[in-house]
């Protein structure tokens, strides 16, 4: 008996040090429903949800769009709402008075998709987003409708533990609407595309790194993403990827598990984990539908953003949050990219690449 509680206790440093199971994206891909969008507000404190939209009309023109619910800091489901309509040299800019409203200031329907924190409110369903934006001085709508339907890579989400994450991707859409400012009224037609994600975890607390893609080409109804993630820390080590292109309402390719060279590597020098990025590189993956051999070359020889998200934070608030994260976010906004899987492909010259650190490499 005394042999075996001794065994016990040596044993014990294993279990409590042991990494958790992480499984990522599985089963088959599954349509995305009007309830992946409906906030989730889970209790953990790591949780985190967020909708970034974006939509691009005739010459500089563009929209930004954006919901941000946390539970990091005190307080639950803290939501931030901002945005930006660019049109010629002016830029109209609306965000929650506060810096961040409390569950009570902001509002969402359990039974379908509808937010609206200070008159920024998003409606409707995956086949018809509508953003209504209406502040004192100026207003718009935009609908955003799917040339390429939402989708989600197999079953969305990543299982760390009993710890769920999710992603959905709006490919392409059509973004019609108006922007208005007194007797002024401009009409809106561009094409628009968009992101949601959450998870009950923060990202310090799974991820060492994470790095996505974003190539669109309006005019012919095509698009590119990807989205590298590396698990650290209390989860096991693992590299989680999915690729998906579309070429009008088609998917072009989709993988899941892909094999990456690399022939140019940036390293931060200021940074004291020396964090690198992959500049130029090749991605190699089999679709997973036909099996076709998908082939994607990137260079992302210009980099337009170095970026701490701490930076903005008091020093106590600051300090406080660099003794589990030291983060850092990279962007290069004028990727090139030239994509092919059989006979069709995908190329352009202004891919959005953004690379965020967590944690040094363990």
């Amino acid at each position: 008996m005394k042999n075996a509680i001794v065994l016990i206790f040596l044993m014990l440093p294993i279990f409590l040090y042991a990494q958790q199971k992480v499984e990522g994206f599985s089963g088959s891909t599954t349509p995305v429903q009007d309830a992946d969008l409906i906030p989730h507000l889970k209790k953990d404190d790591g949780y985190g949800e967020k909708y970034t939209f974006n939509a691009e009309f005739s010459g500089t023109d563009r929209f930004y769009f954006s919901y941000q619910i946390t539970n990091l800091g005190a307080g639950e489901f803290k939501m931030t709402a901002k945005g930006s309509l660019k049109l010629g040299d002016r830029t109209f800019q609306w965000k929650t008075n506060e810096l961040e409203l409390d569950d009570k200031e902001w509002s969402y329907s359990k039974s379908n998709i509808d937010i609206s924190a200070e008159g920024i409110r998003l409606h409707g369903n995956i086949d018809q987003l509508i953003f209504d934006i209406k502040k004192d001085d100026f207003e718009i709508q935009l609908e955003f409708t799917p040339i390429a339907k939402a989708w989600k890579p197999k079953n969305g989400k990543i299982l760390s533990a009993n710890k769920v994450s999710s992603y959905v991707v709006f490919p392409l859409t059509n973004a019609k609407g108006f922007f208005k400012k007194g007797e002024e009224k401009i009409d809106l037609n561009g094409k628009g595309y968009g992101t949601h994600s959450w998870s009950q975890l923060g990202p310090h607390e799974q991820f060492t790194w994470g790095s996505q893609f974003r190539g669109i080409q309006e005019d012919a109804n095509q698009s590119f993403y990807f989205r590298q993630l590396k698990t650290h820390g209390d989860y096991e080590k693992k590299e989680i990827f999915y690729l998906v292109a579309t070429d009008q309402d088609k998917i072009i390719a989709e993988c899941f598990d892909a094999q990456i060279t690399t022939s140019q590597v940036y390293t931060d020098q200021k940074h004291d984990n020396k964090y690198q990025v992959n500049e130029n590189f090749e991605i190699k993956c089999k679709d997973s539908r036909s099996g076709a051999e998908i082939i994607a070359q990137i260079k992302a020889n210009q980099q337009s953003a170095r970026k701490n998200p701490l930076a903005n934070l008091s020093w106590i608030v600051r300090k406080a949050a660099e003794t589990v994260s030291k983060p850092m976010e990279y962007v290069y906004n004028k990727a090139s990219y030239e994509l092919k899987v059989g006979s069709k492909g995908i190329s352009g010259k202004n891919g959005m690449y953004e690379i965020n650190y967590f944690n040094a490499e363990q």
